[in-house]
């Protein structure tokens, strides 16, 4: 198993993470809307020429998006339990 599919694999375990944050901090329609766009990418970039090489990145991308909007939304202070 290579670095790559581990970070993929992390990655992917942060989106389910940060997705269901958002569903209880946030309105549901709001992790909706990411579980949209990551079908986007997962259905969508194969189409594209090496798609396939970008959807773990893309995944990391709802990431990052999904914890700034988290952390903006509740006034900065993310709690980690």
């Amino acid at each position: 198993m290579s670095s790559v599919t581990v970070a993929g694999w992390i990655a992917h375990g942060v989106f389910l993470v940060l997705l269901l944050r958002a569903w209880i901090e946030l309105r549901p329609r709001t992790a909706v809307i990411f579980v949209l766009l990551w079908c986007a990418g997962y259905f969508g970039l194969p189409y594209i020429l090496y798609g396939e090489l970008y959807f773990m990145p893309y995944v990391a991308v709802l990431d990052i998006a999904l914890l700034l909007l988290l952390g903006w939304q509740t006034a900065g202070d993310l709690r980690i339990h």
